[in-house]
């Protein structure tokens, strides 16, 4: 009778050790994006996370730049959808060079590419408006099985530099971020403009080949509900604004450093 205890014991034992052991390979072979591996505060409140945004912007001349987009946005629910959609916009100023976009299950497996014939190629003008070259490209994956991540590479040129983009990791309620970080890369004897709000971090500060790079990050911001009236989102989150000193539109060159200059 001891001897049967004993084997059923160790039946049991080699039991349990072999299901640790099959849960552990299972999170081993989880992917990056798996949604079990997203901090448990950022999904409170949240519709979405922002896994990763990677923005680098650089300052080629005062006539050109180049933006690349890259970030990675797990899909909590259906209130979610809206920021698995790409909406990309051009014009005569602004080329679209590339987008690439993956798609992934809740373990982070590879479900989808982005193919390029998918791509949706439409007019930005509305019907107010009677003449204007604005375009956009428009994807979405129409996923509806929760949750999911999609993860997308959008590189861009513009031939004016009269304004720039900014930076603002959170742009909602309700959404989460796991990491954001946003470098400018210009010549080393450009002055840049730059104003940070609700973000006291001094950016990293780098030289390299004359020039120079500026980089802000930031982690963990967890969601938060929108309430009535409540000021816009860009005075509530942290975002970093950009501006140029000497600029270009086509042939007409100007600056920025000062009012009267303007």
């Amino acid at each position: 009778m001891y001897l049967k205890r004993k084997a059923n014991c160790m039946k049991k034992i080699t039991i349990v050790i072999g299901l640790i052991l099959i849960l552990q390979n299972s999170i081993a072979n989880d992917g990056d994006y798996s949604v079990s591996k997203i901090p448990a505060k950022l999904l409170e409140n949240a519709n979405a996370v922002l896994r990763l945004e990677d923005l680098r912007f650089e300052i080629i001349s005062t006539k050109e730049t180049n933006f690349k987009n890259h970030y990675v946005i797990t899909i909590l629910n259906e209130k979610g959808d809206y920021w698995a959609e790409l909406n990309e916009y051009y014009d005569k100023y602004r080329e679209i060079n590339s987008i690439e976009g993956i798609l992934y299950d809740s373990n982070g497996k590879e479900i989808k590419k982005v193919k390029k014939k998918d791509i949706e190629d439409i007019s930005g003008v509305d019907g107010g408006t009677l003449m204007d070259d604005s375009r956009f490209k428009r994807y979405s994956f129409y996923y509806k099985v929760y949750p999911y991540t999609i993860e997308y590479t959008i590189e861009t040129t513009s031939k004016s530099t009269f304004s720039f983009p900014s930076w603002t990791p959170q742009e909602a309620s309700m959404l989460s971020v796991e990491q954001s970080s946003m470098s400018v890369v210009f010549p080393a004897d450009y002055h840049l403009k730059y104003k940070a709000f609700n973000f006291a971090n001094n950016p990293k500060e780098s030289i390299e080949k004359n020039k120079k790079t500026l980089t802000w990050s930031i982690q963990n911001l967890q969601a938060f509900l929108k309430e009535p009236y409540a000021p816009i989102y860009k005075e509530i989150t942290p975002n970093v604004i950009f501006a140029p000193t000497e600029f270009q539109m086509d042939e007409y060159k100007g600056n920025m450093n000062s009012w009267e200059e303007f």
